[in-house]
């Protein structure tokens, strides 16, 4: 969005004495004027005690404007002795004989009375000091503070005001500041100033305070001032006595009617006031409304957008602020020093234009669809993992270089995001516990090639960087993390080892799942010792699976290696709904067979953990982030894959790439990415919902709450401020306890035990949708729900305000006016969405499916038809006269006779296989033909050209002319006979029998 223009303004002085004219002008007495022939001499505001701010130089007609103004004398005369106006016009003439005409009393004594009450004004001082300025210098304005005459009255040195020049001007320092000796230590020390033109003016917030106000005037568009009388302003303001005879005069009526204005100018309208009170005023007199501007409450929200990229908490609830899903600042930046500078490094022995080709090789061509990033032009792709795998032991060289390029920058803002988000809801204990722990934190990255430590020890530096931000000595390095990294190649292992010190890699994962852990009556030994983490971090490693079992199987070998004292697992997939179904089956998983249900509460779980047939025992866990409750998914109702789902659960981190993955892109406009992921924190062991929230501070760091000593009473708790969360938490603020909640329960039996916690609230699982005048927003609620929420403005200032602030995946406490259930399309095998997924590519392989199927089909019909007519020919029947019909002789070539070329005759051929007879042996005989007579009977027809003939073929061709000429019954040509002779032929010829084929 391009930033609004910023408006010119009137500087502080010019403003006040533009309203002061509005003001004495338009609704109080009139202003004594001159006559209109004559020039109108400069009146001398006098001093005001107010303290201003201005610090301006003066350049061309700045400097002209201090002089004293012309006397009578000076000014052109007529011959009438009257002063000359040459600058007033006729229509300026005209409107002061108006004025005159409206004081009542001739002009010359209104220039007297202005004489006389300009003669207390010291103008000598202010010309003299105005001619001091020259055109090509700029100096200190007159009446502003010098911040260093306090300086060398108490004697300071040169060099202490040298600094504190410097401190107080910066590079732009005015002419006489220093003296000369200050100025050549100035030189030595910063080099030259810079000089000041005249259009720079400083803002009021850059100048310098003053405590004696400048005589300012009032300019007119070619920069001249403008006459006006003060005489009445110094009364309302000042209690100046001694008031003038002019301006006892009745004062006009107002050109506006209705505004009712007191007599004598004293009205309560103030120009000074806000623009919003001085409107209201003006309607409340004109018996009137102000009406809302239609672009009031777009300008309001760019304003609050503006503050908010000031100070983000400002006006913000304390509860809402804490309930944000966001990174600080919101883009992640990969650290210079342990990331992207090695990285760069590795990169520079290899060509970019390898490096690009091979990215696109594997991750799906330009805009790598296939990694994590998942650009908008790669949605309508298949829905494929990420090809390149830590555990994957083949990887070449370009391809360890492809992953740490392409990879690792979104994997390593994704895993920040989550581990920022998940130190938000377990509070700071939860990270100073691992932090004292003897030996630090353990830490294992079963998936992002080393990223995910990085990100961890970015958390740790400034989670410890907090905690001594008071000291004044250098902060101490924080305690090591036991860091383990999953890397299964050599050359991905090489690359990993350049960016982290001090950890340990290792090509697969122990299986604990499948081992035992207590002896048995066939091992009776003690169980070998394993190896358990604090954080295990394992992104994009569920989706590469092809089957479910193999899935479950490898979150319960990382659920094996958790700590059971509190433990954290971290499980990270593409924002795709394949990637969302992998993580949700994950979840399901872990609710079934590891999370124990808190006790006094029920769920959709309860019924399995209370089978005795279950083999698996539930223990103490909860789900950190990002769901609320710990029933059934409501977007994963069907386990497995889903198609057509169009509604899925993941979340937004935007981060600035490196300069290699800008080259890897081809990116010129933008230097940033928004990752989309799902993801799921678990921790083990410990269940914040059974914890008593005494206090704010308690809310805030949820993992220093004391366990509850009644979990019946805490389960209650849970159910009433779940039901409580659509009205809203705003009475809850840091002041906030266990006594002065008990406003919120004034229907309840009994007041609570426990301040609502995070984990009773709804999360927004979609972008708020921000409408005028409300803000819809999706959120997943405590109670297993998807429900659309609408915030109006008339639902609550601090609720509206903080709606319209809110982003993807915060937390919101403050309630809405109408709830509402939300329609999911979770997608399926006969669902409207699962026939479009199927698209045009599907419609197309089945349609080429049924083709085959069909050819298939005709070929076997061919093949049975063939079969039959194959056996009729061996039983030596005819096969049908209409077959015989269409059947056709075929043309016997002769035999050439050349000596250079390879001659061969119809002998070397068996001609019964070639052109197997039309008719059988029984036909012969019935037909009671001999083949010798038929052979001589046409012989005189056939001599040219059946000289060369054998018999065997004479006598099939004499078949072929029988059927041919109809003697044996059957029309060749409907039901005429063949002409013998051919009717093109001349007339005398006509007569002569035509011959068969070609002549030769």
């Amino acid at each position: 969005m391009l930033a609004r223009a910023k408006q010119s303004r009137l500087c502080n002085g010019c403003r006040h004495d533009l309203l002061t004219v509005f003001e004495r002008g338009f609704c109080g007495p009139p202003v004594a004027l001159i006559h209109h022939s004559t020039r109108l001499p400069l009146r001398w505001r006098p001093s005001i005690e107010r303290p201003r701010r201005q610090l301006r130089s003066f350049h061309g007609k700045s400097a002209l404007f201090q002089q004293s103004p012309p006397t009578l004398d000076d000014q052109p005369q007529r011959d009438d002795g009257r002063v000359v106006n040459e600058d007033l016009d006729p229509e300026q003439l005209e409107v002061l004989q108006e004025l005159e005409n409206a004081l009542g009393r001739p002009i010359n004594e209104a220039i007297d009375a202005d004489r006389a009450a300009a003669a207390s004004t010291d103008i000598q001082n202010l010309i003299h000091n105005a001619q001091s300025i020259s055109d090509d210098t700029f100096d200190l304005v007159r009446g502003t503070i010098d911040p260093l005459a306090a300086l060398r009255a108490n004697g300071a040195s040169a060099e202490d005001i040298v600094r504190e020049a410097r401190r107080a001007y910066g590079d732009r320092l005015p002419q006489n500041a220093l003296q000369e000796g200050e100025k050549k230590i100035y030189k030595r020390l910063y080099g030259e100033p810079v000089s000041l033109s005249y259009e720079e003016f400083l803002d009021e917030e850059e100048a310098i305070d003053v405590d004696v106000t400048t005589q300012n005037e009032l300019l007119d568009h070619e920069g001249e001032p403008v006459e006006y009388d003060m005489s009445p302003f110094r009364e309302k303001e000042f209690q100046v006595e001694g008031e003038d005879d002019a301006i006892d005069a009745d004062p006009p009526q107002p050109a506006e009617g209705g505004i009712n204005i007191e007599s004598g100018g004293q009205s309560s309208f103030s120009p000074f006031a806000p623009a919003e009170e001085r409107a209201k005023e003006i309607a409340l007199m004109l018996k009137g409304r102000v009406l809302e501007d239609e672009n009031q409450e777009g300008e309001d929200e760019e304003d609050e957008e503006f503050d908010e990229e000031l100070d983000p908490s400002m006006r913000t609830h304390p509860f809402t602020q804490l309930g944000k899903f966001a990174t600080n600042p919101r883009s992640v930046f990969l650290p210079q020093e342990h990331f992207v500078e090695p990285v760069q490094n590795v990169m520079s022995k290899f060509s970019n234009k390898h490096l690009k080709e091979m990215c696109e090789k594997t991750f799906g061509g330009p805009g790598l669809p296939d990694s994590p990033l998942t650009p908008r032009s790669g949605r309508s792709r298949p829905q494929v993992p990420i090809p390149l795998d830590t555990s994957r032991h083949l990887m070449g060289e370009m391809e360890a270089n492809a992953y740490i390029t392409a990879i690792m920058p979104p994997t390593y803002a994704a895993v920040m995001a989550v581990l920022v988000e998940t130190r938000k809801r377990l509070g700071s204990t939860w990270l100073n516990n691992l932090l004292a722990r003897e030996g630090g934190p353990r830490v294992l990255d079963a998936g992002a090639g080393g990223a995910g430590i990085i990100a961890w020890r970015e958390i740790v530096q400034a989670h410890w960087n907090s905690l001594h931000s008071s000291d004044k000595q250098p902060v101490p390095p924080p305690p090591a993390t036991k860091s383990v990294v999953l890397t299964g190649s050599d050359a991905l292992r090489h690359r990993a080892a350049n960016l982290l010190d001090n950890t340990t890699f290792i090509p697969r994962l122990p299986d604990y799942a499948n081992t035992r852990d207590v002896p048995t009556l066939e091992d009776d030994r003690p169980a070998q010792q394993r190896k358990q983490f604090d954080v295990i971090i394992a992104p994009h490693t569920l989706f590469p699976l092809q089957e479910e079992y193999m899935r479950k199987n490898y979150v319960q070998k990382l659920w094996s290696m958790l700590s059971p004292e509190g433990g954290v697992l971290i499980l990270i997939e593409k924002g795709i709904p394949r990637g969302f179904e992998a993580i949700g089956a994950a979840r399901e998983l872990l609710l079934e067979r590891h999370i124990a249900v808190p006790e006094g509460r029920t769920s959709e779980y309860s019924s399995i953990h209370n089978d005795t047939e279950n083999d698996y025992t539930p223990s103490t866990g909860m789900i950190i982030a990002p769901c609320t409750n710990h029933e059934r998914c409501p977007m994963y109702k069907t386990s497995g894959l889903s198609k057509g789902r169009k509604d899925f659960c993941s979340f937004q981190q935007r981060y600035i790439r490196p300069n290699y993955l800008q080259r890897v892109l081809g990116a010129k406009d933008r230097n940033h990415d928004d990752v989309d992921f799902s993801y799921i924190s678990v921790m083990k062991g410990q269940d914040l919902r059974q914890r008593q929230v005494q206090s704010w501070s308690e809310l805030q760091d949820s993992f220093s709450a004391p366990p509850h000593p009644n979990p019946d009473r805490a389960s209650e708790d849970y159910v009433s401020w779940t039901d409580l969360s659509p009205k809203g938490f705003e009475d809850v603020h840091p002041e906030s306890n266990l006594t002065n909640i008990e406003a919120l329960f004034t229907n309840a039996g009994q007041p609570p035990s426990t301040l609502p916690a995070a984990h009773t609230l709804p999360r927004l699982v979609y972008a708020p949708m921000k409408r005028r005048g409300h803000v819809i927003m999706d959120v997943c609620t405590s109670r297993g729900t998807i429900e659309r929420w609408t915030v109006p403005r008339s639902f609550g200032h601090q609720a509206y305000r903080d709606a319209r602030k809110s982003r993807w995946g915060d937390l919101w406490a403050l309630g809405a006016k109408t709830q509402i259930p939300r329609n999911l399309r979770l997608g399926g095998e006969n669902t409207k969405e699962a026939m479009k997924a199927r698209g045009r590519k599907e419609r197309l392989k089945q349609q080429a499916e049924e083709l085959l199927e069909k050819m298939h089909d005709e070929k076997l019909e061919e093949m049975e038809e063939m079969k039959e007519v194959e056996r009729e020919f061996k039983d030596g029947r005819f096969i049908d006269e209409e077959r015989a019909k269409r059947s056709k002789p075929g043309k016997i070539k002769r035999e050439t006779s050349n000596s250079e070329v390879e001659s061969f005759t119809m002998d070397d051929f068996n001609m019964d296989e070639v052109n197997p007879p039309m008719i059988s042996e029984s036909t012969k005989k019935s037909s009671g033909r001999s083949i010798t007579g038929q052979a001589n009977s046409s012989a005189p027809a056939t001599q040219n050209g059946e000289d060369d003939l054998t018999p065997e073929e004479l006598q099939t061709l004499h078949e072929w002319s029988d059927i041919l000429t109809g003697d044996t019954g059957v029309p060749v040509k409907g039901a005429r006979s063949t002409r013998s002779y051919s009717k093109f032929a001349p007339k005398g010829t006509k007569k002569v029998p035509r011959k068969s084929g070609k002549s030769r």
